[in-house]
């Protein structure tokens, strides 16, 4: 197994060395980690993903709107299915050539989703999640708990208090600890506009948020596992559009 990403502490207002200019699914990259916000935690409670402004699918992770122009917390490349890198990748900083923190690598003829955590502690872990059900479908992956263990997690369909709180779309997706029932994060689409792409928040736990008892890697894969369905349906919706077009034109 390849060496994952040393990390050390640094600041959003400090100037990062020089980055590369892309990750290798195989060799990732070795470089500096943003210092989580608060505790141990490496994202805020709630937030919002954004357009990069970019032509390509690019998305950053911010607290609003102008401050995904101002000052993003993190930057989400996206890739095609010709590229050698992960489909979805996201980084350790504001950037592109930022190290990352978690990759998901989407397959053709294939429902599952492989996922990649590099964790500020040296760690790597790996999961796939995989698709359960044909009318009623869920998403579902395994992660490592703070105390050793592993546990299940699903992503299911939902127009609960979870996804309504999140004041989008009033149907979004909830993520249930198998073992509990308990909603742990929800997402949910934007109501309007073009640049949001989604709002996701942690809830539940200790305090109100789970983090502190799931763990950094549960927070991580939580986190690309959703960006990784979120992309899946941008190519299912985009195919949908070729197709429909192609057949219009004849």
């Amino acid at each position: 197994m390849d060496a994952p990403p040393s990390y050390t502490t640094s600041s959003h207002n400090q100037n990062p060395p020089p980055l590369p200019s892309s990750v290798s699914h195989q060799q990732p990259t070795t470089q500096s980690f943003n210092a989580p916000r608060s505790l141990n935690f490496i994202l805020p409670s709630g937030f919002g993903v954004y357009s990069a402004g970019t032509l390509s699918s690019d998305m950053v992770i911010a607290h609003s709107a102008d401050a995904s122009k101002s000052s993003p917390l993190f930057y989400i490349s996206v890739h095609s299915g010709f590229s050698s890198q992960p489909s979805v990748v996201l980084h350790s900083q504001a950037h592109e050539g930022s190290p990352p923190m978690a990759t998901a690598e989407l397959h053709s003829f294939s429902s599952s989703i492989d996922i990649d955590i590099f964790l500020p502690d040296g760690k790597r872990f790996q999961t796939k999640m995989k698709k359960e059900g044909t009318f009623t479908v869920s998403h579902y992956f395994q992660a490592p708990m703070s105390n050793g263990g592993m546990e299940l997690f699903e992503w299911k369909s939902s127009s609960g208090a979870e996804v309504a709180s999140l004041n989008g779309r009033s149907h979004g997706k909830k993520l249930v600890r198998s073992s509990t029932g308990q909603v742990v994060a929800a997402w949910t689409g934007p109501t309007s506009g073009s640049r949001k792409k989604g709002k996701m928040s942690f809830m539940g736990g200790n305090a109100g948020d789970p983090r502190a008892e799931l763990g950094t890697a549960w927070e991580l894969i939580a986190i690309i596992s959703h960006l990784a369905l979120a992309e899946r349906a941008r190519r299912a919706r985009n195919s949908a559009a070729a197709g429909g077009g192609a057949a219009g034109g004849g």
